[in-house]
């Protein structure tokens, strides 16, 4: 008898930001908090599928979406291993309003101590953050 497969392919509904930051978690939130009148609260770290680390991670939810960050640091290591320059991963839904995501990346990006900010785009790094 043959074997069946299935392929299936997930499809990454939502925006990955990579932010680099000097920050700790704590105070990069507390920052965001402040500056874009946001309400990101810690959850429960997140575990990434198959692996035994534990992330960091805060919620924001307005109007039934929800926006995260997670660190891309912890003491097991890396959540996206291949990106080691990131600190911080801002993920969006597609459905998230995209001029208030815009207002947001340009008021994180004149933090003093924000380096970088960039658009993940590589769908083998977005599948990481799907749960």
């Amino acid at each position: 008898m043959g074997k069946t497969r299935f392929h299936i392919e997930i499809e990454a509904d939502f925006h990955l930001i990579g932010i680099g930051c000097h920050f700790k978690d704590y105070r990069f939130v507390w920052q965001v908090n402040n500056s874009l009148g946001t309400d990101f609260v810690r959850k429960a770290d997140y575990a990434p599928y198959k692996r035994d680390a534990l992330f960091p991670s805060f919620e924001y939810e307005v109007d039934h979406e929800k926006a995260y960050i997670f660190s891309n640091r912890s003491q097991d290591g890396y959540l996206v291993k291949k990106k080691r320059q990131i600190d911080f991963w801002l993920m969006v839904k597609h459905s998230f309003n995209d001029e208030q995501l815009d207002n947001w990346l340009k008021k994180i990006n004149e933090f003093p101590d924000v380096l970088a900010l960039y658009d993940e785009e590589d769908e083998k790094t977005k599948e990481i953050f799907i749960f």
